[in-house]
């Protein structure tokens, strides 16, 4: 752990919310593992964005108008259900259901994204096992021989996110990464502070 102090201070998700997200539209119904959200032909602001998507390219390019299509059908009250039951964070959502993950009333710190990560790794979550398994599938970043990375990036309001975990030949190790990041060019610097900490602790 570095910065105890800051590792209880609660920030947005932004998108690392995907991973909650993600299980709470399977358990509703509001999509399936094979779902394919359809681009509008309107300029999303990235060209990744631009065009179709499956559940992987959504999660992994963090499309966030797919996810605000759930968000819709979700709803706030079935978002509360959720929350209360999983204890996610301070459960509270906002005034736009479509964007409280990123702007909005809904916070968590490190120490309760590692709780909740725990949670989907042990599968202790209550959702069905297809789609917890689902859901790792496309949170897979890397894989060899000796580790897979399990991993969601987030970036909102000047904070940026890594969380995930390894599974390696000795177990799993479990991460959540924040820090201050002004610039969305910075953006690789996550990954790299988690995987450079993980090779010094001689787990990669």
């Amino acid at each position: 752990m570095y910065n105890k102090k800051r590792s209880r201070q609660g920030f947005v998700p932004a998108s690392t919310f995907k991973i909650l997200n993600t299980l709470i539209a399977l358990d509703e119904g509001v999509i399936t593992d094979k779902v394919i959200f359809k681009w509008d032909g309107k300029d999303k602001g990235w060209e990744a964005w631009n065009k179709d998507q499956t559940l992987k390219s959504a999660f992994g390019f963090s499309c966030v108008w797919c996810y605000q299509q759930i968000a819709s059908k979700v709803g706030n009250a079935r978002y509360f259900k959720h929350f209360t039951q999983i204890n996610y964070g301070n459960g509270k959502t906002g005034p736009d259901v479509q964007r409280f993950w990123l702007d909005g009333d809904l916070k968590i710190s490190a120490l309760q994204q590692i709780d909740f990560i725990r949670k989907v790794y042990e599968e202790e979550l209550p959702y069905a096992k297809k789609d917890i398994t689902a859901l790792k599938h496309i949170m897979i970043q890397d894989s060899n021989d000796n580790y897979t990375l399990y991993a969601k990036t987030g970036w909102s309001q000047k904070i940026g996110w890594f969380v995930g975990f390894v599974d390696t030949k000795s177990g799993p190790w479990l991460f959540a990464l924040n820090i201050d990041m002004p610039d969305i060019k910075q953006a690789p610097i996550r990954k790299k502070i988690v995987v450079e900490t993980l090779q010094a602790k001689n787990i990669l």
